[in-house]
């Protein structure tokens, strides 16, 4: 059954290196299939996203303040295909 997951994060580069490096614990596969962005390319988000807290002056507040919002969705087994 598919799981979907919303939530806030306080480090955005934390949030994207979960989602995008993170292994299952049993079984040591790669979490992430597929991953998308949304006015911004996930392979380059994290500096990207950089930029734009240097430009509000928010990069000293990393860890004070929601920097980014994640969904997360989950499939049991093969329950669908990428």
């Amino acid at each position: 059954m598919a799981q979907t997951k919303v939530a806030s994060s306080k480090s955005a580069t934390a949030s994207i290196k979960y989602g995008r490096d993170g292994k299952d614990k049993e079984t040591s596969e790669k979490k992430c299939i597929a991953m998308s962005g949304i006015n911004c390319d996930p392979s380059n988000a994290e500096y990207e996203f950089g930029v734009v807290r240097k430009a509000f002056n928010k990069a000293k507040d990393e860890g004070k303040d929601i920097q980014a919002h994640l969904i997360e969705q989950s499939f049991k087994g093969r329950d669908i295909d990428p």
